[in-house]
């Protein structure tokens, strides 16, 4: 009968756990868990996360600009600029103390170099007609315009003509002796043909006593003087006609000599002409500082000034060019993270001298890296190239100054994986 009872508030128990309905969250429970897996697996297609590579960077012209430095010890003449003024390359910037009055030097270079130096005539006909004050370069245009005389004279041929000439008569006065000569010879060998005609006659006669013997002997005195005339008429033509060819032979060696001798003159003008270019030139560089490109004149000594000593090598000015304005980073990464960097991959600076919370953050791209490794402190490192393509520009819209070099820490954005991707 107990039994029967417990049996019987068992299953009113039961009965009212089976007939109570289950909260919500036993009833949606499973289904909330896999709406939020669902969710979490989208989220996580959908999420990603940069792979980055972090480094230092330097921020820097892409046209450093030049520096200028003082070329001697010396007392400076004048100063040709001024600070911050825009010149164009060639401008004289600065000129030092010299014997020699620097715009001569420079208008007498210009001058030299209107010339080719393969070009003769231009060299030949270069005059220098005012006085020029250019000190220690006076002796080396002087030598080059005696060089200059001296190949013109060659050039006009004045020194071989009076020898030529001379030669030429020779030779016609004995061309009119061998005329002379010649129609004498041929005279004589008339002469002599007659008289052995003659002497055959007589030999004859002396034969039948119609002529005496002394008759006979003259005839043959007469042939032999005939004959010896002729021989020393024949060997009179044959001596002229050698100093004939004898002389032609000096004209034609003169001939010979007076081109040489032009040559000789030629190389020797040509060898003035460019040791005095160059010794201008030399002068030029150690007695002028000269603007090597357009830019903006800075002069590194704001209190320097005309009659001041300066010291050989000691930095006078920068000439910062144009496209400066234009700059660029170089980072040195990591070799074994250089692997994944690419062209125009994102970079984000932010620079020591302008913090990012104040500033902001620069954006740039990747312009080229190297596939080279470096060895910088120990480690191997490769160097890449960051461009600006919106310039030294914050996300704040802050404007950076680029008058001197940056320097910060980089990240490059490698690639985007997906947080799924991390996961599995």
């Amino acid at each position: 009968m107990k039994n029967e009872n417990n049996i019987e508030v068992l299953n009113e128990e039961i009965q009212e756990i089976l007939g109570t309905t289950p909260g919500w969250i036993i009833r949606f429970g499973n289904l909330i868990f896999l709406i939020v897996i669902v969710v979490l697996i989208w989220l996580s297609y959908w999420i990603q996360y940069p792979d980055v590579v972090v480094s230092e960077i330097i921020v820097s012209f892409n046209d450093p600009p030049t520096k200028l430095i003082s070329t001697k010890s010396g007392y400076l003449n004048k100063l040709h600029a001024v600070n911050n003024q825009k010149v164009k390359k060639g401008q004289l910037l600065i000129s030092y103390n010299s014997e020699a009055n620097y715009k001569d030097v420079l208008f007498l270079y210009e001058k030299l170099l209107l010339v080719k130096q393969t070009d003769q005539s231009s060299i030949l006909s270069l005059s220098f007609t005012d006085n020029y004050s250019i000190g220690e370069l006076q002796k080396y245009l002087y030598q080059f315009l005696d060089k200059q005389k001296q190949y013109s004279l060659r050039v006009k041929g004045i020194s071989e003509v009076t020898n030529k000439s001379d030669k030429q008569k020779q030779i016609s006065s004995l061309e009119n002796g061998i005329e002379y000569s010649t129609v004498l010879r041929d005279n004589l060998a008339i002469q002599i043909e007659n008289t052995q005609i003659q002497l055959k006659n007589e030999e004859a006669m002396v034969k039948m006593d119609k002529l005496s013997q002394s008759e006979l002997n003259k005839t043959r005195d007469k042939l032999t003087v005939l004959s010896s005339n002729l021989n020393a008429t024949e060997a009179e033509i044959k001596d002229k006609q050698f100093k004939i060819s004898n002389l032609k032979s000096d004209l034609v060696n003169l001939s010979v000599s007076s081109e040489k001798g032009r040559e000789v003159a030629l190389s020797e003008m040509n060898a003035a002409f460019v040791q005095f270019k160059s010794i201008v030139s030399q002068w030029i560089s150690s007695h002028l500082i000269i603007s090597p490109t357009d830019g903006t004149v800075q002069f590194t000594n704001k209190f320097l000034k005309s009659g001041q000593y300066v010291n050989k090598d000691e930095p006078l000015l920068i000439i910062i060019q144009p496209q400066s304005n234009k700059m660029k980073g170089i980072m040195n990464v990591p070799f074994n993270e250089s692997g994944n960097i690419k062209r125009n991959q994102k970079v984000f600076v932010r620079l020591n001298s302008y913090p990012a919370s104040k500033y902001g953050i620069i954006q740039g791209k990747v312009a080229s890296s190297s596939s080279i490794a470096l060895e910088e402190n120990g480690k191997l490192v490769s160097p890449v190239t960051i461009y600006f393509e919106n310039g030294i520009v914050t996300n704040t819209g802050y404007k950076v100054s680029t008058k001197k070099e940056l320097s910060g820490m980089a990240r490059i954005i490698t690639q985007n994986k997906r947080f799924i991707q991390r996961i599995f």
